[in-house]
């Protein structure tokens, strides 16, 4: 059995959109370690990265201000029926997101 995988079953990797429109290729690398008492634990991102076309748009026009801006739109409308964030939390969570999109810009494989 051959396992493959279609554009159908991504979620945009910016704002979580069902509806991927393009994947842009990236080294992998670490996006997120966590460090604990006794242990940490690695958040990965491997190989291409989904994007919706709203997210694409925002890629290609390098509005990097705007992709953030999405993802935490996104982000925190799916928070809504969660206790609302310290203002640390939230500038915690804007510091990761903007982490990531940093190495996705520096380890994006552009076409030739």
């Amino acid at each position: 059995m051959t396992n493959t995988t279609s554009l159908e079953n991504l979620i945009c990797d910016f704002c979580s959109s069902p509806d991927v429109y393009r994947a842009y290729m990236a080294e992998d690398f670490i996006a997120l370690e966590v460090l604990e008492a006794d242990r940490s634990t690695r958040f990965q991102s491997l190989g291409a990265w989904a994007a919706c076309r709203e997210c694409t748009a925002l890629i290609e026009a390098e509005n990097w201000e705007g992709l953030l801006e999405r993802s935490w739109k996104t982000f925190s409308d799916n928070l809504a029926s969660e206790p609302s964030l310290e203002p640390a939390e939230v500038e915690e969570i804007l510091e990761i997101m903007r982490n990531a999109h940093q190495q996705f810009r520096k380890l994006r494989i552009k076409p030739v």
